[in-house]
């Protein structure tokens, strides 16, 4: 019932939630896998050639949708179809974009960068750039 969902959590509390989506890519798949994460399966897309996929095939192969877990907590409308989500969506997510929004994130991506150089880059006499370069 609960999956993945406690550690995707935890990951995030820790200040690292992008660790929940490299673990499996490493796992599993580079570009695509399978989890549970709030009593749902899911399927996780990475990379560009994954996105084009789902941004070009909106609507049409894929839909937006919530889990019923979330629409107990946050109901929707059971007339709102996906086109209108994904237009409610969309007008959403400028709001994360702002340049107010952004200067909190650049923190958070501080710190994940000095992690990732920490791990990668620091200490190495030679760095094998295109593999890096592909997370």
């Amino acid at each position: 019932m609960i999956g993945e969902t406690l550690e995707f959590l935890s990951t995030g509390w820790k200040g690292h939630p992008e660790k929940f989506i490299f673990d499996r890519m490493v796992k599993y798949s580079s570009e695509i896998f399978k989890t549970s994460l709030l009593g749902e399966p899911i399927v996780v897309f990475c990379g560009a050639s994954c996105n084009k996929f789902l941004f070009c095939n909106e609507n049409k192969l894929v839909t937006s949708w919530w889990p019923d877990n979330v629409n107990k907590v946050f109901p929707t409308s059971l007339q709102t179809s996906s086109k209108e989500e994904s237009k409610k969506m969309r007008k959403l997510l400028p709001q994360f974009l702002k340049p107010e929004a952004l200067q909190r994130y650049v923190s958070v991506m501080d710190v994940i960068a000095h992690k990732h150089f920490g791990s990668f880059w620091e200490n190495k006499t030679q760095v094998t750039v295109y593999p890096l370069a592909k997370r």
